[in-house]
């Protein structure tokens, strides 16, 4: 496993195994670089989510986190026993990983009272979603994200905003797939239910 120091950045602590988002990077003294962390701001993560050590790191203070894997990751226990094979990840405001969120492939659950999962980092880069609204050709729009089996997705209560459309225009409810672009570092709608 890699290790890398961070600061934590938010106002709260960081819980052990919890997920944060790297901001940025401070050099404080030559030869030492250490990464920013912040909490989730986006549904899903693609390369800048990171699992966080073992101990708790409050606010301003410094820790280590990884993005190699398998590590252990803590999940929101509200949301079921994470299965192998299932995709989990951070939401906006939450240090936990989440179910029909990507991020990070289950390995499975190695103590479910603690609420900690054996993970390894997969980015989040598609997605099943609705359109909320018509979406125009070169307009962006929201797309309600939907997650699940096969044939059996629900509703996540998610929206994507602003996912950029460059094809023709796809009325509202309408089944779409999104990818992440990298070169632009946002959502794009790639294909749509006729």
């Amino acid at each position: 496993m890699v290790w890398h120091e961070f600061r934590n950045e938010s106002t709260e602590s960081i819980p052990p195994f919890g997920v944060l988002r790297v901001t940025g990077v401070v050099v404080p003294e030559p030869g030492r670089v250490v990464l920013l962390a912040d909490r989730p701001d986006s549904f899903g993560c693609q390369d800048r989510g990171m699992l966080n050590g073992g101990v708790p790191v409050g606010s301003g203070k410094y820790g280590v986190c990884t993005r190699t894997g398998p590590a252990a990751g803590l999940y929101e226990a509200d949301d079921g026993v994470p299965v192998v094979g299932e995709r989990w990840g951070p939401r906006p405001g939450g240090w936990r990983l989440r179910r029909h969120t990507g991020g990070f492939v289950i390995w499975g659950v190695t103590n479910g009272t603690a609420g900690l999962a054996l993970v390894q980092p997969q980015p989040m880069l598609s997605l099943l979603g609705k359109t909320d609204g018509l979406h125009g050709k070169f307009t962006r729009g929201t797309v309600s994200i939907w997650s699940g089996p096969l044939g059996a997705e629900v509703d996540t209560q998610h929206d994507l905003s602003l996912v950029y459309n460059r094809y023709g225009e796809v009325p509202a409810g309408k089944w779409v797939r999104c990818v992440w672009n990298d070169q632009g570092n946002d959502w794009e709608l790639v294909a749509a239910e006729c």
